[in-house]
């Protein structure tokens, strides 16, 4: 199955129709920050990431995402 699934893969690299997955995120830090303008609001108000999670059913990980974003953007 692998040898096939690369031979496969090499064909269509040569006719231009596989390029693989794009790397990073494409969105903007004010576009993430918009989006999640709940979060900003909460993480000012001083609340810790697991009680955003809870309030805004988002997980920890997108929470921790915007703070990090908050902080580039304030240096």
């Amino acid at each position: 199955i692998k040898e096939r699934t690369t031979e496969g893969i090499a064909i269509a690299k040569a006719k231009g129709k596989y390029q693989g997955r794009k790397l990073g995120s494409v969105q903007t830090t004010e576009k993430l920050l918009q989006r999640h303008a709940d979060i900003v609001k909460k993480l000012e108000k001083g609340l810790t990431l697991r009680e955003i999670a809870k309030i805004t059913g988002k997980s920890t990980a997108t929470i921790q995402k915007v703070k990090n974003v908050l902080i580039k953007t304030e240096e």
